[in-house]
């Protein structure tokens, strides 16, 4: 039972990745044959209409995210007793590196929002 449920993690993430490989040689494709649609992965060129509220939104996304990577940190302290009787700090610790990945992604925009003002 514990296993299958850790499995079903996995699969999920590796469901999304294969997406993501194929929408990465989609828009490969897309740009090395001159194709006039839209690639499958956006480009770069374009953060839309308001690039300050963007920035300001993402500002505002990236507190909260950091508020849950030190509420998860706190939580795997709590949970340390529990280590070998339950998965729970486990998924926390999983939930704290989908948090690292969150931040990740909100810097990359961020930035890239920054740099086109």
């Amino acid at each position: 039972m514990a296993f299958q449920y850790l499995a079903s993690l996995i699969i999920g993430d590796e469901i999304r990745h294969h997406r993501m490989f194929k929408e990465l040689a989609s828009a490969l494709r897309t740009d090395a044959e001159f194709r006039p649609e839209p690639p499958a992965i956006p480009r770069l060129d374009h953060w839309g209409p308001d690039n300050a509220r963007l920035v300001e939104l993402t500002t505002q996304l990236l507190d909260r995210e950091h508020a849950d990577a030190d509420e998860l940190h706190r939580l795997v302290r709590q949970l340390k007793d529990m280590r070998d009787a339950t998965m729970w700090q486990l998924l926390i610790k999983v939930m704290e590196m989908d948090t690292a990945k969150h931040i990740e992604i909100l810097e990359f925009v961020k930035g890239h929002a920054q740099k086109e003002r």
